[in-house]
């Protein structure tokens, strides 16, 4: 069975159930974007949920980047999807965006002038959907991965993290050592990050936290996915699925060498 919910410009699928699912406890949310370069959001993302059979939503909007291109028997899930991990008592939602508003990756303003039109909607409809389970804290795991395209180099270093709470006055980096070191420049984020946390910020009493690693220039950036999992460890005790990091890490290697071969061919 399944219950459709409506929004503005959003409809989410809720699987196996005539109505939405009712989750007792304190409840989080973990949210990561799997097109990212790098692939470290995507990589430490899906091995917390694939090989658990909790997908519990399927999202989707108008306002998604979709390709126009089918296949079968095996189609590609286009969807934004919500899976449910439990901890004890507690619950864990985790979000996996798929497809979002392409953008040019510069730090040009005058570019990417669309991106809050077609990122909003859904985001809004997304967190107003699930403010009803009262989630005490949003954490978005990212990469400062715009940070190639500035002037700056090693804002961030392999294996240092940023832990930022929305609307603080204060940001601080964790070094490797574990020491913490004030951060006075700012940190280019893609629009997905940024406005969803902004968004959680506004539309709940939850806590809006961005988890920050660094945007190294490789193909897959194991360093990163890593760090992330780790301090995911450190603040909800979920665990990930070893089985599924190592086969989402080879596949993602060998799509990338694949592609190198290609560009030789050409």
């Amino acid at each position: 069975m399944k219950y459709i919910e409506q929004m503005k410009d959003t409809e989410i699928v809720w699987h196996n159930s005539n109505a939405k699912p009712i989750i007792k406890g304190n409840v989080n949310l973990i949210v990561y974007s799997q097109n990212e370069y790098g692939s470290a959001s995507y990589l430490a993302g899906a091995s917390l949920v694939l090989g658990t059979e909790t997908h519990i939503a399927s999202i989707y909007s108008k306002l998604m980047s979709v390709s126009a291109i089918g296949t079968i028997p095996d189609p590609i899930w286009h969807e934004w999807r919500l899976y449910e991990r439990k901890v004890g008592n507690d619950t864990v939602l985790i979000l996996r965006i798929s497809n979002t508003f392409p953008i040019e990756p510069t730090l040009d303003e005058n570019m990417n002038r669309n991106a809050w039109l077609y990122t909003y909607p859904t985001i809004r409809d997304v967190v107003l959907s699930l403010k009803e389970y009262g989630i005490q804290e949003m954490l978005f795991m990212t990469t400062d991965t715009l940070e190639r395209y500035s002037s700056r180099t090693d804002v961030l270093s392999s294996g240092e993290y940023i832990e930022y709470e929305w609307n603080s006055s204060e940001m601080y980096k964790v070094m490797t050592d574990t020491q913490k070191v004030e951060m006075e420049e700012d940190i280019f984020l893609v629009p997905i990050s940024w406005v969803f946390a902004q968004m959680f910020d506004a539309f709940t009493n939850g806590l809006s936290k961005i988890l920050i690693c660094q945007g190294a220039d490789c193909p897959v950036d194991e360093v990163s996915a890593d760090t992330m999992l780790s301090r995911v460890k450190e603040i909800y005790g979920l665990d990930y699925v070893e089985q599924e990091y190592i086969r989402i890490r080879d596949l993602l290697v060998s799509a990338q060498n694949l592609q190198g071969m290609i560009g030789e061919w050409e």
